[in-house]
């Protein structure tokens, strides 16, 4: 997979899958360096998530003394979702370095689960038809908005004070005619 960087990190939130999570709920986010197409785990710099049922809630996070990545396998991102791809595709994050607290999104067999504790699923359900082009996006950010320059008339306050000064001369010309 071809990857390029943009100009700066990009922070995705992870998605709920709520049919398949029995439950559960999963927020959060990942922030990656801004590569655009197939990461490495270098590419990401941050994440954090928290798995709740309502009853219990467990947390991790990669500031967490001993956490890490694990099983990275195919991830990929755009600048609008972060995706397990391919039928090998798998991603877990291991909050506490003994693997008693993870989360694993895994496209292997098709499978969604998280572990919080380890041993107790969670979920671990087949996420068909959430998926598209062999892809499954776990985590997604808003559509980038163009930036504006105002320096070049582009706001919409610049516009809406060039319409008013326009209005405001044309007023002033027919004052003077009359």
């Amino acid at each position: 997979m071809a990857s390029n960087r943009a100009s700066a990190g990009l922070t995705y939130s992870w998605t709920n899958f709520a049919s398949l999570q029995n439950g559960w709920t999963v927020s959060g986010s990942i922030t990656t360096d801004g590569t655009i197409g197939g990461l490495l785990r270098s590419n990401i710099t941050a994440w954090d998530y928290t798995a709740t049922n309502g009853v219990s809630t467990f947390t991790g996070a990669s500031t967490t003394s001993g956490a890490f990545l694990n099983n990275f396998t195919n991830i990929g991102a755009d600048s609008t979702n972060l995706f397990v791809n391919g039928m090998d595709g798998d991603l877990m994050l291991v909050a506490d370095g003994s693997y008693s607290n993870l989360i694993n999104w895994s496209y292997l067999f098709n499978n969604y689960n998280a572990q919080v504790p380890a041993g107790t699923k969670k979920w671990d359900t087949n996420p068909s038809g959430q998926y598209v082009d062999g892809k499954w996006a776990i985590a997604s950010r808003p559509a980038p908005v163009p930036e504006i320059d105002p320096a070049t008339g582009g706001s919409a306050l610049s516009l809406v004070a060039g319409v008013l000064a326009m209005i405001e001369q044309r007023r002033r010309r027919a004052t003077l005619v009359a």
